[in-house]
């Protein structure tokens, strides 16, 4: 097996390639909830979990959504390189005006969780999410009109989870969740 070596143009820096698919160097620099390319272009294109943001043609954008964030980067030439993924997941927020409460229990939990969640008006279309610590959705659950829903995560691998509370699609409230 040979070695890989590439070099970073804007610095000059020789970098040596470890394993397959490795980035170089970070492309998006992550700063409380602003991302930033460190590639630079004459013109930028954010995609969130693969699809165009609108109106996010700058060098930064404010994530306000949690998910897998790109940047597609064009030269002055035309040329386009698009960065390497990074996982945003927002971990803590202002509940929505309209959300009274929105409970989680038991927390932590070895199985089912129980959510509670109560509006100050009534709505036919809430929804459960919930996310991997990456920013990954693996699990949505529709509660309709409900105020509550048991939820087993029996299935999910222990970690940190973030459950976010939807009204059509509106976030409402996010809140954390251990699973043991």
């Amino acid at each position: 097996f040979g070695e890989m070596y590439a070099v970073h143009g804007s610095d000059g820096i020789v970098y040596r390639v470890r394993e397959a698919g490795e980035s170089f160097f970070p492309q998006i620099q992550m700063n409380g909830n602003v991302l930033t390319s460190v590639l630079e272009g004459s013109s930028y294109v954010w995609l969130l979990d693969g699809i165009v943001i609108d109106g996010e043609n700058g060098i930064s954008i404010n994530a306000t959504e949690s998910g897998s964030y790109v940047a597609q980067i064009i030269s002055e030439s035309g040329c386009t390189v698009t960065t390497t993924a990074i996982n945003f997941v927002i971990s803590s927020s202002v509940d929505h005006a309209l959300v009274q409460t929105f409970k989680i229990f038991p927390n932590p939990s070895v199985g089912a969780i129980g959510v509670e969640a109560m509006l100050r008006t009534s709505v036919n279309d809430l929804r459960v999410d919930i996310y991997s610590v990456d920013g990954k959705k693996i699990h949505s659950h529709t509660m309709g009109s409900s105020e509550r829903a048991e939820i087993d995560l029996s299935h999910f691998a222990p970690g940190i989870y973030f459950v976010q509370l939807m009204h059509a699609s509106e976030k409402m409230a996010i809140r954390k969740v251990v699973r043991q």
